[in-house]
């Protein structure tokens, strides 16, 4: 009996052990990961919330604070802000934001990240989320055929310098999986028309809801998305929670597909893979003096994914030109990639 009872006093010291080593680690990285603060930061968990399920309830993604530890990392802020200074100064951009993390460590870092900007296009990538999250539920919605009626046409004249070169067609009958295809991959506005109409709104704010973004009403303004706030989308696909990893799987592959390659896509490596959405919008405003004021919106966001360190790269901007647009947040793309590069060539 006594040595019954001394092995397992021996094994509970073992496991109290185990267990305050593992504690000290998982303190110390976040210690380690936040040492520009003075103390500890405890992550905060964002949960599905859904009452889909009785026993579980999924992470959705950690919210920590920014890292300027790391060296390469601020090294990139200090650069691409400098960049952003002398691109507004040289009339380039009258604003822009940049937010890039990590995705193996969710070390971040930013530059203007709590800026508002019209994310116009770019949302088509929360109702793909939105769609795909409804299809686990009824996995019959993917295969549903849909008649185009003179009622999704895309009426939107903001998507007029990136618009689709294989636009749907009023009076076909598609297969939602191809309306999917052609909103994310040619964002054409009149398929994710169709494919918001199949989900409804009571869905797609859930959605939003779901993953903390701003709720769409009659009265949101059009600005009221930061790179912040959307580098959420692209993080609960990576980390195959919201959605089933097969499926968060399916969502990504299908942006890596998009035409658009202007942004993101022309500042790293021919044959980068890029899971991506863009968002462009115009709106001219009518002066007292009776002359206009036209101000462009071109942003793209998504995950690219640099050999054994992907990371998350969002870049939202304002201007007068779509062309000087594309080049800020290609340039900004290519100083990300290359404090990336060495970074890693550090490790090794």
């Amino acid at each position: 009996m006594k040595l019954h009872t001394r092995k397992r006093t021996t094994l509970q010291l073992a496991g109290a052990g185990l267990l305050v080593i593992t504690l000290g680690i998982i303190i110390g990285w976040f210690a380690h990961g936040d040492a520009g603060h003075a103390a500890t930061v405890t992550p905060k968990l964002v949960r599905e919330n859904s009452f889909s399920y009785k026993f579980i309830n999924p992470i959705i993604l950690a919210q920590v604070p920014e890292n300027t530890s790391i060296p390469e990392f601020q090294t990139l802020k200090k650069n691409i802000t400098a960049y952003i200074t002398t691109a507004k100064a040289d009339k380039n951009v009258a604003d822009a934001s940049v937010y890039f993390r990590q995705l193996n460590t969710d070390s971040w870092i930013g530059v203007n990240v709590d800026d508002l900007y019209a994310p116009a296009s770019m949302l088509k990538a929360v109702s793909l989320i939105s769609f795909l999250h409804a299809v686990q539920q009824n996995p019959s919605l993917y295969t549903t055929t849909t008649a185009i009626t003179s009622q999704d046409v895309n009426t939107n004249i903001n998507q007029d310098y990136y618009s689709p070169k294989d636009p749907i067609e009023v009076g076909e009958t598609y297969p939602s999986s191809e309306l999917l295809s052609y909103m994310i991959i040619n964002s054409d506005n009149t398929a994710a028309n169709a494919v918001n109409d199949i989900l409804g709104t009571s869905a797609l704010n859930q959605t939003y809801s779901d993953l903390t973004l701003p709720v769409l009403t009659s009265t949101t303004p059009a600005d009221f998305m930061s790179p912040k706030m959307f580098s959420r989308v692209f993080r609960t696909l990576y980390n195959g929670a919201y959605l089933s990893g097969a499926v968060s799987e399916q969502a990504l592959d299908l942006m890596s597909k998009t035409t658009f390659t202007q942004g993101l896509v022309a500042g790293v490596p021919f044959g980068t893979v890029v899971s991506h959405k863009f968002g462009e919008r115009t709106l001219t405003t009518k002066n007292a003096d009776g002359t206009s004021t036209t101000v462009r919106e071109l942003h793209d966001c998504g995950i690219v994914y640099a050999p054994n360190d992907p990371y998350l790269l969002c870049v939202m901007t304002k201007g007068n030109a779509f062309t000087s647009l594309q080049k800020v947040i290609a340039d900004i793309s290519a100083m990300s990639w290359q404090s990336v590069q060495h970074l890693d060539s550090q490790k090794g």
